[in-house]
Order: C-alpha cells, then structure tokens, then sequence
C-alpha cells in the first residue's frame, strides 16, 4: 500500500508532509516520550482523517497505527525504538489515510485544518475549543 501510495500520490504525499509540518506549529504543544512534541494540528488531522473516512476500507488511524506499532515492534531491538513508534505510528498512519483518501475526503480534511488553524489563531482558544469549533471531537474512542 505504501508504495501505491507514494508511487502514485506524489502530489498528495508532497502536500500532506507540508502541511503536517505547519500544523506542528498550530495549537497546543503536547510533550511525549523522548522529548518529541506533537501539536494539537497534528492531533486535529488524526481526528479529522477518522471523521471523513480518509484512511482505506474504513478503517480507523488507530487501526492503521496498531499494524505500524506491531511492525515496529518485530523490527525494534530496545524499547526505546519501540517508545519512539508508539508516538510517531499514530501521525504516520493519518497521513497516510490522507494519501488514500478520495478526493472530496481529502478536500474536506483540508477545510477541517483550514479551520483548525484560523480558530488556534484566536487569542485564548484552546485545542478543545477549536476541536469542538471545528467539530472535530469525536464519541469514538479509537482515535489514535
């Protein structure tokens, strides 16, 4: 799937790997293992790729996230690596459901950033506030 993906989404790959840059900087810092930090856009896509259905089959980012933990799992030799998947597998898995998403799922995905980001620039708007805004926050507990 992976090199269907990046073999014949180029533009689409190229797109979702800016943007998720630039959410790094929209909405609230989050510090997870080994001093990475996640943001509430990055969060925010994760929700949003769940709420159109972006990622294939129906699944979930979690679901797509679960086999990348396992994989890493069989591959890592120290927890560490293992410690470095469990953060990085969830935003990996929302790109990818970005990647092979349709197109009006994909267009709708970036309307909900678009969102996202104009709500974070609002002076005391929280990441909760701009979900809910943007209705984002889901009932699904799955959410990666």
């Amino acid at each position: 799937m992976v090199d269907k993906a990046c073999g014949t989404e180029a533009t689409s790959v190229t797109f979702i790997e800016r943007l998720f840059t630039e959410l790094a900087e929209v909405g609230e810092k989050k510090e997870e293992a080994f001093n990475i930090q996640t943001s509430g856009g990055q969060r925010a896509l994760k929700e949003s790729v769940d709420k159109h259905g972006g990622c294939p089959g129906n699944k979930t980012v979690k679901d797509y996230s679960t086999q990348c933990g396992a994989d890493c799992d069989k591959a890592c030799m120290e927890p560490t690596c293992t410690d470095h998947c469990n953060v990085e597998c969830p935003y990996m898995a929302a790109r990818f459901g970005y990647i092979m998403a349709t197109p009006a799922n994909k267009k709708a995905i970036e309307q909900d950033m678009d969102c996202f980001k104009r709500c974070s620039k609002e002076k005391d708007s929280s990441d909760n506030k701009c979900r809910d805004t943007c209705k984002l926050i889901s009932s699904n507990p799955t959410l990666g």
